[in-house]
């Protein structure tokens, strides 16, 4: 959450999985901490997903089709925003790609089926 961006994952991790599929990737820069804050981070990722699913014809891709993922922070991000875009039924996403996640495992917050 403090340092990386997707620069250092998406050439090599991202590019290796998603060329051969011809899919494509868009990856949301969000602030780094300790400057930006809870809910901020996963705010920015939502607003991301949002803007894609808005405009996916535009950017030739099929918005029902869309896997969420990260790594590291980028996986916690990713997780939060899966639950975050199902409880505000927001763009539903098919799958989650989540490699390493920074997550909380303290099991106390509801995270039911989904719609």
């Amino acid at each position: 959450m403090i340092t990386g961006n997707a620069r250092s994952v998406l050439p090599r991790l991202l590019r290796a999985w998603s060329e051969p599929l011809q899919r494509a990737v868009v990856s949301v820069e969000y602030g780094p901490a300790p400057e930006a804050t809870y809910p901020g981070p996963v705010e920015d990722c939502c607003a991301g997903l949002i803007r894609v699913a808005a405009h996916a014809a535009a950017l030739g891709i099929d918005a029902e089709r869309t896997v969420i993922g990260g790594k590291s922070a980028g996986g916690g991000l990713a997780a939060a925003l899966a639950l975050l875009t199902r409880d505000r039924n927001g763009p539903a996403p098919i799958g989650q790609l989540l490699v390493c996640p920074m997550l909380d495992d303290r099991n106390d917050a509801f995270s039911g089926p989904g719609r």
